[in-house]
C-alpha cells in the first residue's frame, strides 16, 4: 500500500511539460483512490502462504534482470498456467480409450516431467537434466 501511495504523492502532482496540466486530474485521482482501498482490502496481494510472483532465472540458472537493473518476475496468477496443463491433459486423454490404472500413470508421468521443468526453471542450482 504505501509504495504505490507514495508513487502516486510524487508523480500525481507532476506537471506535464508538453500541456502544462497536471499528471492526475479529479477523475485519476478518483481511480488511484479505488486502487489504494482494493489494495487495502488484499485484492492486490497473495494469499497467506503462497507466492504468485517469482523472479525468473536465466540459462545459467541465476536471476534475471532487465537492462534498467529490475529483476524480471514470473506471474503464476491467473489461468495462463493452468490452462498449459489442462491442454496437455486434453491432448492426451482426448483420443485415447484408456483404463483408470493407464490413466493414473500417464497423469504421473506427466506430472512428473512437469515438475522436473517447473523446478529448472524456478529453482536456484537446480540440475538440469534434459
Amino acid at each position: 500500500y504505501w509504495r504505490v501511495r507514495a508513487v502516486y504523492a510524487v508523480y500525481g502532482t507532476k506537471v506535464d511539460p508538453s500541456d502544462g496540466l497536471p499528471l492526475f486530474n479529479k477523475t485519476a485521482w478518483s481511480k488511484a483512490n479505488n486502487v489504494l482501498l482494493e489494495i487495502i482490502k488484499g485484492h492486490c496481494s497473495d494469499p497467506p502462504g503462497f507466492d504468485f510472483y517469482h523472479q525468473k532465472l536465466t540459462k545459467r540458472g541465476e536471476p534475471a534482470f532487465n537492462s534498467l537493473g529490475l529483476p524480471l518476475l514470473e506471474c503464476s496468477r491467473g489461468t495462463n498456467l493452468t490452462e498449459c496443463v489442462h491442454k496437455q491433459i486434453m491432448a492426451t486423454f482426448g483420443s485415447w480409450v484408456t483404463g483408470v490404472e493407464m490413466g493414473d500413470a500417464l497423469l504421473a508421468f506427466f506430472r512428473h516431467c512437469y515438475n522436473q521443468h517447473i523446478s529448472e526453471r524456478r529453482r536456484l542450482g537446480f540440475p538440469v537434466i534434459g
